[in-house]
């Protein structure tokens, strides 16, 4: 899917520590015209949920991450390019991209 020209790519992985989902937003946000909307579970329950974008996208996901983890039970939020935050459900990026394509 895409967002005002930004390649969509939301997913629920499976358990990655903090780190290495860091890692993997920020390989993703290396492209041109990415969004990312990331969760995975974490050890002690509930989700880590990470909002990235390429530095050629002008969405602020620190807002989005935000508005879709309160939407969810969680809290987050971050810098307008790479935010992150926890929720107790796996819904947060989806919540992100409903809000993103207007659906919300």
């Amino acid at each position: 899917k895409e967002y005002d020209g930004a390649k969509l790519i939301v997913g629920v992985l499976p358990s990655l520590r903090a780190d290495a989902l860091r890692e993997l937003a920020s390989e993703l946000i290396e492209k041109e015209n990415v969004i990312a909307l990331l969760t995975s579970p974490k050890e002690e329950g509930g989700y880590l949920t990470l909002f990235a974008r390429s530095a050629s996208v002008s969405c602020d996901v620190g807002k989005l991450l935000k508005a879709a983890s309160q939407m969810c039970g969680g809290k987050g939020g971050g810098k307008s390019d790479f935010a992150q935050g926890s929720a107790p459900v796996d819904a947060v990026p989806q919540a992100g991209e409903n809000i993103l394509l207007g659906k919300i």
